[in-house]
């Protein structure tokens, strides 16, 4: 039930997202079409799970969860260089100490790609130790597969 949950809230989120980056117009550069993209797949992989939560699916969801993480960390550097070169440009002999405060809080939102980390984690979280990724269970009377003759 919670496992169901936290995939929904994931579905939840990455649409979210989707809406939120497609009203913002976030396609004007190459690297926008990251978390776009990212989204996309997070939301298809989401669905795939809920309808077909087999070890292929999980194990795709996984793998696209990684992805987002990585593309939100990515994302906060990208926005944080943005308001660096902007603040740079608007004071070019500031010291490196008073420009961080205006970085921070520059045009380009600085954390607004932790959502993005944030949904790849929870998805991460909501894989773990899925049962679709467990081993299978022994057949019946196969005994200890760790047990032989030979050191009974």
């Amino acid at each position: 039930m919670l496992r169901a949950l936290l995939l929904g809230l994931v579905g939840l989120g990455a649409l979210g997202l989707l809406i939120e980056l497609t009203l913002l117009e976030h396609w004007m550069a190459a690297p926008q079409f990251v978390p776009l993209l990212t989204l996309v797949a997070a939301l298809s992989a989401t669905v795939a799970v809920a309808v077909r939560p087999d070890r292929t699916t999980v194990s795709v969801f996984r793998g696209i969860m990684a992805v987002a993480v990585l593309a939100g960390m990515v994302g906060i550097g990208f926005h944080f260089f943005d308001n660096w070169a902007f603040e740079r440009e608007v004071s070019p002999d500031a010291p490196m100490a008073a420009l961080l405060w205006p970085v921070l809080q520059g045009a380009t939102p600085l954390l607004a790609p932790g959502s993005l980390l944030q949904l790849g984690l929870a998805g991460l979280v909501t894989a773990y130790r899925h049962p679709a990724l467990l081993p299978p269970d022994p057949p019946a009377g196969a005994g200890d597969p760790l047990r032989t003759e030979d050191n009974q």
